[in-house]
C-alpha cells in the first residue's frame, strides 16, 4: 500500500508481499510466473494447416501440427497455447479425432516476451529465493484457466504487484 520510489523499495515490497502471503497460506513460496503487462509482448493468432484428403483426423495428424509450431526469433521466451482447430472452415474446440475431413488447421495463440525484461524480473525474484519459471502475457492468464487449465490445481499464491505500490 506504500508508494514505491526506487529500485530497493521495490524489491522489499515483493519480499513483504512474500512473507505475508506465505504466512496467511502456511505454505513455503519456492516457485513462480510472473504475468508481463501486455503491452511490453507480441501476441498472435497463428495458424497450421494440413490436408488430410478426406481421411479420419488421426493422433498422428495432431501431432504433426503441434510440431509444425517451431519459430525462428530473436526472442527465447515463447509460449504457444493451442485455442482451437478448423476442420474444413469448422471451428472444433474439442479433439478432432475420428472426424473425416479434407483439411485440418490447428489454431494457436502466440506470446513472445522480451528476454531483457525476463532477465530483469528473474534477477529480482532471486532475490528473494523465488524461481520464476513461466512468463505469460498478462491477458493470456484468463484464457489459460478457462479454456485449458494450464494452471494445475494446486498451491498458488497470487500477489498483483502495482505499478505504484
Amino acid at each position: 500500500g506504500n508508494s514505491v520510489t526506487n529500485f530497493d523499495d521495490f524489491i522489499l515490497a515483493i519480499e513483504k508481499s512474500f512473507s505475508q502471503a506465505k504466512r496467511q497460506a502456511e505454505l513455503d513460496v519456492e516457485d513462480g510466473i510472473l504475468l508481463m503487462p501486455s503491452h511490453k509482448n507480441n501476441n498472435q493468432l497463428i495458424s497450421k494447416s494440413l490436408k488430410i484428403k478426406n481421411s479420419q483426423v488421426e493422433n498422428n495428424h495432431i501431432r504433426q501440427l503441434k510440431s509444425s509450431f517451431i519459430f525462428n526469433s530473436e526472442y527465447k521466451n515463447i509460449h504457444c497455447f493451442q485455442s482451437h482447430f478448423t476442420v474444413d472452415n469448422r471451428i472444433i474446440t474439442q479433439n478432432p479425432i475420428g472426424i473425416t475431413c479434407e483439411t485440418l488447421t490447428l489454431n494457436a495463440l502466440l506470446t513472445k516476451s522480451n528476454d531483457i525484461d525476463i532477465t530483469f524480473y528473474k534477477n529480482i525474484f532471486n532475490k528473494i529465493s523465488v524461481n520464476l519459471n513461466f512468463f505469460y502475457d498478462e491477458r493470456m492468464v484468463v484464457f489459460l484457466f478457462l479454456k485449458t487449465l494450464i494452471l494445475h490445481k494446486k498451491n498458488i499464491v497470487y500477489i498483483d504487484i502495482g505499478f505504484d505500490t
